[in-house]
């Protein structure tokens, strides 16, 4: 492998790394986002709010935005 090749795959790992957080969407397993505690808050007005608080039609409508399930 070419030092260039090497280096490219360094920088990319390099982003990847820095990308991951504890409780990332697209780097957690199932199992990681089913028991992270803030996947029922929200920002709403300023102010966070527990999704499990809200009427309803508006959780729904909400989930479906965030294409989140129950």
């Amino acid at each position: 492998m070419k030092q260039r090749d090497k280096d490219l795959i360094e920088q990319r790992m390099q982003k990847l790394m820095f990308k991951m957080r504890y409780w990332d969407k697209e780097f957690s397993t199932t199992h990681m986002q089913k028991s992270n505690p803030l996947s029922n808050l929200l920002m709403m007005d300023e102010m966070i709010v527990d999704i499990r608080s809200l009427p309803p039609d508006i959780q729904e409508y909400i989930r479906q935005k965030e294409g989140r399930k129950k």
